[in-house]
């Protein structure tokens, strides 16, 4: 388990597991719609452990709008646009905070980015189920 946590965080591997696990996500919700087409509800993601760290990382780098000047420290990549807007995310067993944390960095909701940045995305709010470290408690 710890092998893959390290794994996912060599470049290499991580570009390739979040285009994956993108595709896979928006080939389900292709498949939903087929099957209840009448869905006009929201969608919310749950990601435990490294899973957890995928949607994280996924949901960070989603494209913006195309009018929006964005900053050079932000990597949003298009191979990672999700088919839909995701109304929250739960992080449960997260070693998000931990990565976040040891590479000097904070954890902001996007609503936070958009006061600063100017910055628009679907992303409503991010939650943790695992135990906050005092950047992302403040960040709430």
């Amino acid at each position: 388990m710890f092998l893959d946590i390290l794994l996912y965080y060599t470049p290499q591997f991580r570009a390739r597991m979040a285009r994956t696990v993108v595709r896979e996500m928006n080939r389900m919700y292709r498949l939903f719609l087929q099957r209840n087409p009448t869905f006009r509800g929201r969608v919310s993601l749950l990601g435990h452990s490294l899973g957890s760290a995928i949607c994280f990382d996924i949901l960070s780098r989603q494209p913006l709008d195309s009018n929006v000047l964005v900053p050079r420290e932000f990597t949003l990549d298009t191979r990672l646009a999700l088919d839909f807007d995701v109304h929250c995310f739960f992080a449960i067993g997260s070693p998000v905070g931990l990565f976040q944390l040891l590479r000097g960095r904070n954890i902001a909701a996007r609503s936070v980015m958009e006061k600063t940045f100017c910055l628009n995305s679907g992303l409503r709010r991010r939650r943790s189920g695992s135990r906050p470290t005092p950047s992302a408690a403040r960040s709430r």
